[in-house]
């Protein structure tokens, strides 16, 4: 009984990971893109805005995923996007019309170290007030 559970409990940690895997997709097809032609380029540098915002996508997911809520395992969660947007990057170089860019991976990362940092400020916020009510209820 205990071994069905073990693997019932695997398996649904597992299916947490989809959405990010399912991103991590998304991502990789777009970087199979020459133009990718729903990002207009409205400023210059407007790019690493939305390199930023997709990368903090992905880390929002690793972290949901994870149900990280330390530090230390956030910041390995941030380092998994992270080498996977250098990846992606090095990906772009055999793609017609794309390079890889540095900036490009720096802001991936910025964006992926962003939704780490809500996401912990988020945990610690929830662990606050639980340990807030947790107190008003006892000394009632």
């Amino acid at each position: 009984m205990i071994l069905a559970n073990t693997r019932c409990s695997g398996f649904a940690r597992f299916g947490r990971f989809v959405p990010a895997i399912g991103w991590a997709g998304v991502i990789f097809w777009s970087s199979t893109q020459s133009q990718i032609p729903f990002v207009p380029p409205l400023v210059m540098g407007s790019d690493k805005v939305v390199h930023a915002c997709v990368y903090a996508v992905l880390s929002g997911l690793l972290l949901w995923a994870a149900k990280s809520r330390q530090l230390g395992a956030a910041l390995v969660w941030v380092a998994l996007a992270s080498l996977y947007g250098a990846s992606d990057e090095v990906h772009q170089i055999w793609v017609p019309q794309r390079t890889a860019d540095v900036l490009d991976w720096l802001a991936d990362t910025a964006g992926a170290l962003l939704a780490a940092a809500v996401w912990l400020r988020l945990k610690l916020a929830k662990r606050l007030v639980s340990a807030s009510v947790a107190t008003d209820q006892r000394s009632r």
